[in-house]
């Protein structure tokens, strides 16, 4: 059983220059990462708006229940999609 593709690292045949990118790579699943951590620890901080009227009036909008619930959801997978490019499972 050949076992070198489950080996991790940068792949020595395909020569140089293409270990820059898997790092680049690796670092935005990094921003990604931490990016659906902050969304699920703080949905509201994340769903707040400020918004501005033509006559001047200033005011914010705040997400419903609901609203916060998804940006749970959606920010943990994205936190799981950010953390497995990290870790190198998409190559």
């Amino acid at each position: 059983m050949d076992l070198t593709l489950l080996q991790f690292g940068p792949d020595p045949t395909m020569g140089p220059g293409f270990d820059g990118f898997f790092t680049m790579f690796r670092l935005f699943g990094l921003v990604f990462a931490v990016m659906g951590i902050l969304a699920v620890l703080f949905p509201r901080g994340m769903g707040t708006r400020r918004i501005r009227t033509n006559t001047g009036y200033e005011a914010s909008v705040e997400p419903t229940g609901v609203q916060q619930v998804a940006t749970r959801v959606i920010g943990a997978v994205f936190a799981v999609i950010g953390l497995a490019m990290v870790a190198g499972v998409f190559p």
